[in-house]
């Protein structure tokens, strides 16, 4: 009989066994390392889309701001304006109100002999061409006046220059 013992076959068995094993596992990690890899980018991929869709969504909530701010800025420089304007009609308001105080006053002296010729108003003064007849009268209307009469300058024989400041 021959002696058995002498020839191991278990070793390479075994050394095989651990081979296959190793090639078994070896694949079974790559293949789960490839699928993570393959989730994570399509993951990464959709995470890229939606941010291109908020940063999208960003940009049109931008413009409408941006529209919005012109015409906000807009109309705040028509309420300057509009304020201006309200500011000079208040003011020419007032002034005409003097101007009408003064010419009621001069409705007095009106007559045949007394002629407003023109009216110049630049403001705070106004300045009256008058014709006058009645020298009386004329003196009696620089007298009441006086206040506010800044000069007298005669134009003719009968016509005067008056300048009011109002």
């Amino acid at each position: 009989m021959m002696n058995y013992k002498a020839i191991n076959l278990l070793p390479w068995k075994a050394k095989k066994n651990r081979r296959v094993n190793f090639l078994i596992l070896f694949s079974v990690v790559l293949l789960l390392s490839f699928l993570s890899i393959l989730l994570l980018n399509r993951l990464i991929a959709y995470q890229v889309k939606q941010l291109n869709l908020y940063k999208i969504g960003l940009v049109n909530q931008l413009s409408a701001l941006s529209l919005s701010i012109e015409k906000i800025q807009s109309l705040k420089q028509q309420i300057k304006q509009l304020k201006s304007i309200q500011q000079r009609l208040h003011t020419n308001h007032v002034q005409i109100r003097k101007i009408l105080v003064l010419l009621d006053e001069f409705s007095v002296l009106t007559s045949p002999y007394f002629v407003i010729h023109a009216v110049d108003y630049q403001a705070p003064y106004l300045s009256l061409l008058v014709s006058v007849d009645s020298e009386k009268k004329f003196l009696k209307l620089i007298d009441k006046n006086n206040r506010k009469l800044k000069y007298v300058r005669q134009q003719g024989p009968h016509d005067f220059v008056l300048k009011f400041e109002l």
